[in-house]
């Protein structure tokens, strides 16, 4: 009877990662009401398992159903009370729906977690912003005070440029990263490394400038005790923008600009501006960049790109210091 029962766990075991892989699929081809029936099958099958509610959370409300994909975070949350990417998803859900106390709460319980976990650092930076706590939303997060701007001349720009275009593995970028329209190197390790030293060199430089908030600040407690540098380059020709994001990986995050159109048109960077926020209750910060110019910035400061006009290329390259044992996805 004993080996009957592990069997039968062990075929629903199975079958649950089976509908989860062909709800994965069906989403990947847009075929939402299929992929949500085969998820609906998946929590039949193992109710209390938490991945499946909250993969239901992400089809309902691609599916505009913000109320019902809220109520799908909760289920999952609540079977995984120790995993906070479930409070994030309840967080990121409840901001959709104007919850914006349990947005908090949520986000409090990801912090509890993980003092340092980026997104929910975001969303309770909004979650504040929405509830009028506006001192505790600067305290944490400030676009004006907490993006360091720097610019200097050289050579570095120019043959950081010539480098970056020659580089071999220039590609489109994955699906769900922020990058539109445009080309990336996935990692500037394939780039001379006597060129990523200095700029390296030149960040730990700007690096040395930058004010930080002492305890019990996240970035205050969550500096790493052995920083690891991650860096990508993008290149932007007309028309090409990035989606508002987040470094999820790193403690603190860099943009250095190599080359920017001398007539663009457009092209702003605007530090802030988190995606759910559609009021625009919190304070956005917008820039033009430069060629030479180099921005540094807590990684959880949501931040995005316009589209510009005109010729030539817009190239930029984003540094990570990684948080300890993390990795940066972007």
């Amino acid at each position: 009877m004993f080996e009957d029962a592990a069997k039968r766990a062990v075929d629903d075991i199975v079958r649950y990662s089976a509908l989860l892989g062909l709800t994965r699929a069906l989403s990947d081809q847009d075929r939402d009401g299929e992929a949500e029936r085969a998820c609906r099958a998946a929590i039949r099958l193992l109710p209390d398992r938490a991945t499946a509610h909250a993969m239901l959370a992400l089809l309902i409300e691609r599916g505009g159903r913000a109320e019902a994909a809220l109520d799908a975070a909760e289920q999952a949350a609540a079977r995984a009370p120790r995993n906070p990417a479930m409070h994030n998803l309840v967080a990121s859900m409840a901001l959709a729906t104007r919850r914006d106390e349990a947005a908090l709460t949520h986000s409090d319980a990801a912090l509890a977690i993980d003092p340092h976990d980026q997104r929910a650092l975001s969303d309770r930076w909004l979650a504040l912003w929405r509830l009028g706590r506006s001192d505790e939303a600067r305290s944490l997060l400030d676009p004006q005070r907490d993006l360091l701007i720097e610019q200097s001349g050289g050579d570095l720009p120019r043959s950081m440029s010539k480098a970056i275009l020659q580089a071999p593995g220039l590609d489109e970028p994955g699906l769900g990263l922020p990058l539109v329209d445009g080309l990336r190197l996935t990692d500037i390790a394939a780039l001379p490394a006597s060129l990523v030293d200095r700029l390296h060199a030149r960040l730990r430089d700007t690096l040395s400038r930058y004010r930080l908030p002492g305890p019990p600040h996240p970035l205050a407690t969550g500096r790493p005790a052995a920083p690891v540098f991650r860096g990508w380059a993008n290149i932007m020709r007309a028309g090409a923008y990035e989606r508002s994001h987040i470094h999820e990986g790193g403690w603190l995050s860099a943009v250095f600009y190599p080359a920017v159109p001398v007539a663009m048109d457009g092209g702003a960077i605007l530090m802030g501006g988190h995606p759910r926020d559609e009021d625009r209750i919190a304070p956005v910060l917008e820039l033009t960049p430069t060629a030479g110019m180099m921005l540094l910035f807590p990684s959880f400061l949501y931040h995005r790109t316009e589209p510009f006009r005109g010729a030539g290329r817009r190239l930029s390259v984003a540094i990570d210091i990684a948080r300890d044992g993390a990795r940066s996805d972007f």
